[in-house]
Order: structure tokens, then sequence, then C-alpha cells
């Protein structure tokens, strides 16, 4: 009988690095700490090539009328903790791009846009979800837990689709892996290479 091929394990299904059996009948981790620590490593070099490079001011050669994308460096913006909604009552709630960050690994995670900041923290996020899971495969893993921050640019454009075309720009610019647009270029490392089945 031919072995079972491995299984894709993803960050962002619940409790994904977990193996489907094991022998006390408790979840356990399939993988190594080297492993995700691999994976930060490779998107903080590319990120830090993109600050490095120089956050260049892009325009479209097909449309001359639209002004270039602004030059956002989320290391630059004001910090928030992921709960921020709860404590700051007078915060903006505009219109904005936010970045989500581990300051601990300095790794940009996810990019997203809003037009109220506050209500769309406070309701269902799947980069909430996203973060949970990152939190606890951290710690699953005997890791120090990632530090998260969310950054704010309130100059984003009311018009919200000229503020979701400034979202895709950022997100193609920086390789955020959380956001789905860029899991191709990333994959996730949670490829078990050792499962018994």
């Amino acid at each position: 009988m031919d072995p079972k091929p491995p299984q894709q394990y993803e960050l962002f299904a619940d409790r994904p690095w977990r193996s489907p059996r094991v022998q006390d009948g408790s979840p356990a981790p399939v993988m190594a700490p080297e492993v995700l620590q691999s994976w930060q490593s490779r998107i903080v070099a590319y990120q830090k090539q993109v600050r490095d490079r120089g956050l260049a001011q892009q325009s479209s050669l097909l449309d001359l009328d639209t002004p270039p994308a602004p030059a956002i460096d989320p290391w630059d913006l004001d910090r928030y903790p992921p709960d921020f909604y709860r404590y700051l009552r007078g915060d903006r709630g505009d219109a904005c791009l936010y970045f989500v960050l581990d300051r601990r690994q300095e790794l940009l995670l996810y990019i997203g846009e809003t037009v109220h900041s506050r209500q769309r923290w406070r309701g269902d996020h799947d980069c909430k979800r996203y973060l949970d899971q990152y939190h606890t495969l951290h710690l699953s893993l005997g890791l120090p837990a990632p530090t998260v921050d969310l950054c704010f640019w309130w100059d984003a454009p009311q018009n919200t689709r000229q503020r979701q075309a400034l979202e895709q720009q950022q997100i193609r610019q920086w390789r955020s892996p959380f956001n789905k647009e860029n899991w191709q270029h990333w994959q996730t490392p949670f490829v078990p290479v050792n499962i018994q089945y």
C-alpha cells in the first residue's frame, strides 16, 4: 500500500499545525520551531529589502491622470495594541489603511483597509483569527509570544475604490503573509514530513 502524501498544514485553519493522530489522544505540534523561524526570516528579509530600496512612488504608465501611490512605511507609523478600540475612545475611527506588525520579529503580517477603524476591529475579522493561531503556535513550540501592534495610515482616500486600490498596491509591495493575495509567495511552513498515518 502506498503511503499517504504529507498533508499541507495552514496557519489560517483551526489549529493547523496539529497532527490529526497523536498517540495519547491530545494534539501535538508537528513542526519544529526552526521551521517557523525560517519562514519568518525569509519574509523579514524580503520586507527589509523593500525598506532598504526605498519606498518608490509608483505610477501607472497607462493612466497618467492617476497620482503616484504614496510611500508608506508601516514601521514609521504610531503603534497601537490589537484591542485599541476598547481603550481609545477618542481615536479617529476614520477611513484608513491599517498594518499589523509582529514587533518582536519586525514582520509586517497583514494589510487592510476600512472606512471605520474602530468598527472594523471591534467586529469579526479573519486577521484576528490568524493572529490567535500565530500566537498559539509560538507558545506551543516553546517560542516567545509575538508582540503584535496595529498601525494606521490616516491619509487614505475616503473613496472606497481608491482606498482598496491603494491597499492592493501595499499588499503587493510588502507581500504581507496573512493577506490571501500573498499565500502563493510564502506558502505555509506547516508541511509535516514525518507524519505516521
